[in-house]
């Protein structure tokens, strides 16, 4: 089961949406990716840094966006890149981990 589908019930439904364009949009350039953590870089009208990361505990996650700094809540950057990975296989490191979605400010690009 993908990260996106595991993980949505997590995320509002018009970030989803939102992330899902952004994705789709070829807005997403992972930088470095594998089975623990991706780094990439979502690209709109600014460049944002997204990391994601696995941990104990699910994947934690950080972008550089305003909105995430503000809100403390996932947004559309987060999202696509969990498309993008989940696209590129991944973040599937082994032992699945518990589908939880935190936002973690001690990582980010």
């Amino acid at each position: 089961m993908s990260l996106t589908v595991r993980l949505a019930h997590q995320v509002d439904s018009q970030t989803r949406a939102r992330g899902a364009v952004c994705y789709r949009s070829r807005q997403v350039r992972i930088l470095s990716g594998d089975d623990e953590a991706v780094n990439a870089i979502v690209t709109g009208s600014n460049p944002y840094g997204v990391a994601l990361r696995r941990s104990r505990g699910g994947l934690e996650s950080w972008c550089t966006c305003p909105y995430v700094e503000r809100n403390r809540e996932v947004c559309k950057h987060i999202w696509a890149t969990l498309h993008a990975a989940d696209a590129a296989g991944h973040l599937d490191g082994g032992a699945p981990f518990p589908p939880r979605l935190s936002l973690d400010s001690d990582f980010h690009e």
